[in-house]
């Protein structure tokens, strides 16, 4: 069954899975875990409708020990709830019933972003149905129940969709609720900070970085640091988008963005001003970064 260990381990995973392009640093997350699939949905900042995906891809090297060991299964599925305020994310993680289809478990995961995330008079009109309390699913139950003729021998297919709700709601007052709260780093240098030091990935956490140019709104910062094993001059870089929350190589003469490897303070400011240019298409690449996660700076 579920515990503290696991649903922390549930937590670190959906925080670290978060497309911070989509949610930025006022929104969230749902993820449901079935054991065999999972189901999606983030709330970003500009207040568009959630967006919902199926995913049935595992992670590298197979699924999680929690999908395989039967804490996650089709009979205790467990969702996990990411709100981001303030730098921070709140994470929330508890068993839920199991639904009968895949659909039901994408109307899971739009209703709990709705009952979180969305506060505004177009979110009630545009899911009038949906209960945002447990009083109001059973309010609601009940008079759809009532509604049905009492010579009618079947219960109105209508009815079924309520009924999940309904048990998700109560589930919600009667289940072990894991909270958890993740510091992230979305945060500017100091501008007298010289140096930086990641802990991802692990291998490169005692490296300290040169802090080398920063974009004028510091959403962009370029760091460079020697190249092991090279000759001394030669250096690697790596680039700092605060608003996707990652670092990594450009887009940029295939990932590179200096002639010899040297990386001048022209071609860094050079790089810094294609990165801020709306019209050029240079960026931090979406398949060489990994998370920001800043330790220490000086």
């Amino acid at each position: 069954m579920l515990n503290k260990e696991t649903a922390q381990e549930i937590s670190e995973l959906c925080v670290e899975k978060i497309d911070w392009t989509i949610v930025g640093i006022e929104g969230g997350t749902v993820t449901i875990f079935t054991g065999k699939d999972r189901y999606y949905a983030s709330y970003g900042t500009e207040g568009s409708d959630p967006i919902t995906e199926t995913s049935k891809s595992k992670e590298p090297g197979n699924a999680r020990w929690f999908e395989r060991d039967g804490t996650v299964s089709s009979d205790h599925p467990v969702i996990c709830t990411v709100s981001v305020h303030d730098g921070k994310a709140e994470t929330d993680v508890r068993h839920m019933p199991p639904m009968f289809d895949e659909e039901a478990y994408e109307a899971v995961a739009n209703m709990e972003l709705d009952r979180k995330f969305v506060h505004d008079e177009s979110g009630e009109d545009y899911w009038p149905d949906w209960p945002k309390d447990t009083i109001k699913a059973w309010q609601q139950f009940r008079d759809e129940i009532e509604d049905i003729p009492e010579d009618y021998k079947y219960v109105l297919f209508e009815v079924e969709p309520s009924t999940q709700k309904l048990l998700f709601a109560l589930s919600e007052i009667t289940g072990i609720h894991y909270l958890s709260e993740i510091p992230l780093t979305i945060k500017v240098l100091p501008e007298d900070a010289k140096q930086v030091r990641f802990s991802i990935p692990e291998s490169e956490a005692k490296m300290w970085w040169d802090v080398r140019a920063r974009s004028w709104d510091s959403r962009f910062i370029i760091c460079t640091h020697q190249w092991p094993f090279h000759k001394k001059g030669q250096l690697i870089y790596t680039i700092i988008d605060r608003k996707r929350n990652v670092r990594g190589a450009c887009t940029y003469l295939g990932g590179g963005a200096s002639k010899d490897g040297t990386y001048t303070d022209v071609e860094c400011a050079e790089l810094i001003s294609r990165l801020s240019d709306p019209k050029d298409e240079t960026q931090v690449s979406y398949r060489n970064y990994v998370p920001l996660r800043l330790v220490e700076y000086r």
